[in-house]
């Protein structure tokens, strides 16, 4: 078993209580040099909404949410969006090595999972940036059941988000339609991306499962 981002070998051995317990095992999927390159998010730790380190009370970006939306999502993250997940969101997402899904699909999934939602909604890619990569990288990050209910509008492709900068990214008009608006009545929802920057795009979705009568809505994010 070698490293997905290095191929060094990896030396694992799982606990005999893990083995006993009948459980699925998971064995790592990075070396212990690469692990220590990504900076795991701690949970009651910076805004308690968006995670952002740094502060103990609503940071002034949540705040300005609660101007623009008219609520505050609360968005958890696996990791800190640092130099190393920059490099493997280029391999993963850009270059297309689709085989690097598995480096994170692990506690990505977990704390998904740990949200309790009714349903799990990743968002979705332009249908022809999909074609041009081959795969959603969201959907790839994925080991639990999700349901494909928002889809990009029939438009012309805009510059991907990467490319635009902070103001251009916030004025980015709704890309979403909702395809089942009954499905989402009355239902705990979360939506999950790769990396939340601005949140933007996360707010453009939980507005319209807000408006389509959600009970209540979270986001996961693999990075912020």
């Amino acid at each position: 078993m070698n490293c997905l981002l290095c191929n060094a070998p990896i030396k694992w051995r799982p606990p005999v209580k893990d083995i006993l317990s009948f459980k699925r095992l998971v064995p790592p999927q990075l070396c212990g040099t690469c692990s220590q390159r990504f900076t795991a998010r701690e949970a009651g730790r910076g805004c308690p909404y968006c995670q952002r380190p740094g502060f103990t009370t609503t940071c002034p970006e949540c705040e300005q949410w609660q101007v623009r939306a008219g609520f505050i999502l609360t968005v958890r993250a696996c990791f800190g969006y640092n130099e190393a997940m920059k490099e493997f969101m280029h391999a993963y997402k850009f270059v297309g090595d689709y085989r690097l899904r598995q480096a994170f699909s692990a506690p990505l999934t977990k704390l998904v999972q740990e949200q309790g939602a009714q349903l799990v909604v990743p968002l979705p890619l332009h249908q022809k940036t999909q074609l041009l990569r081959g795969f959603n990288q969201v959907e790839g990050l994925l080991e639990c059941p999700f349901e494909r209910l928002l889809v990009t509008k029939d438009q012309e492709k805009q510059e991907p988000q990467s490319a635009k900068t902070r103001e251009q990214r916030l004025q980015t008009p709704q890309p979403f339609d909702l395809t089942d608006r009954k499905r989402v009545r009355g239902k705990t929802v979360v939506l999950v991306d790769d990396v939340f920057t601005t949140g933007r795009t996360m707010y453009h979705a939980a507005q319209l499962m807000r408006a389509a009568g959600c009970k209540t809505i979270c986001g996961v994010t693999l990075a912020n």
